[in-house]
């Protein structure tokens, strides 16, 4: 059973100049707590207690203490402690354009559509401590913008210099029609979309849509269109927007059922993810030099 004392967050966010570049949080379960998802940012975690069984499209770890966990944007997956096992662990979201921009200009590349890691789940000591580093500064509130970024710059330059990554430059094995079908719900995500809709708008019968894009995005279209309102809430909560308002701003009928996803996709209520989240903002671009 769930108590106080078994999950601990802590949700925390860098901006430059107006965008979010990063969040961050601690957190510790001992129950299963996560169905699978994905996100469309990078995801970067160090696990520092315990055991996780950690679901990557269609393989399966085991994430224990010092492992680094790396997640490519879109990709679905779950993480949840290893049976009768309390896991804890520091993860970082990075924006996903601001990153690739990151990698390009580390890289000398001046064209890139997307950063691949092949390596999903790892030991790397330097990679871990540095994570930890900068979460640690992320927590002092009055500090430096340099010094953080200093710290962030450190960690890229890890995590681009010791893992193995794929660049792509095109979506050549994307088809078209699910792209589109897929940038519909998210230009519409507010809307009560149908298969019906997807389906006419697609060209492709209500069947074969579902089993293609299930077999694309690793979600049925229903499920894609709830994660992504989640994915949306989850921009809100932090502002001084309230939790019936985000609830309405993000597609769904009411707050109850609002909450029932939100706790069912990202492991807690909405009040408890808005109510450990701090901010930090810097007025320049980071600089480049990693």
């Amino acid at each position: 059973m769930q108590s106080d004392d078994q999950q601990i967050r802590d949700v925390r966010y860098h901006s430059i100049k107006g965008t979010r570049i990063v969040s961050a949080r601690f957190s510790r379960y001992n129950y299963e707590c996560f169905q699978k998802h994905s996100h469309n940012a990078y995801s970067v975690a160090a696990v520092v207690e315990g055991k996780s069984k950690v679901i990557i499209g269609n393989k399966e770890y085991i994430g224990t203490d010092g492992d680094v966990v790396i997640i490519n944007p879109g990709t679905i997956h779950s993480c949840n402690p290893a049976q009768d096992t309390c896991w804890s662990y520091y993860l970082f979201y990075f924006d996903r354009d601001w990153f690739e921009k990151m990698y390009m200009n580390f890289a000398g590349l001046e064209n890139i559509a997307e950063v691949h890691f092949k390596n999903n789940v790892f030991k790397s000591k330097e990679i871990s401590d540095t994570l930890i580093d900068l979460y640690s500064l992320f927590e002092e509130n009055e500090i430096l913008p340099v010094i953080f970024e200093d710290k962030l710059t450190e960690l890229l330059g890890k995590i681009f210099t010791l893992t193995t990554i794929e660049e792509e430059s095109e979506n050549k094995n994307i088809p078209e029609a699910l792209e589109a079908v897929r940038n519909y719900i998210e230009d519409h995500y507010v809307d009560k979309i149908s298969l019906e809709e997807l389906s006419d708008f697609s060209g492709i019968s209500q069947f074969h849509l579902l089993r293609l894009f299930r077999n694309y995005t690793g979600l049925a279209p229903h499920s894609y269109l709830l994660r992504h309102r989640i994915e949306r809430s989850r921009e809100m909560i932090p502002g001084n927007n309230s939790v019936a308002d985000v609830a309405i701003e993000c597609g769904f009928s009411d707050q109850s059922h609002f909450i029932r996803y939100f706790k069912k996709y990202v492991g807690c209520t909405p009040g408890e993810y808005g109510a450990g989240s701090t901010e930090h903002r810097s007025s320049g671009p980071l600089k480049s030099g990693i």
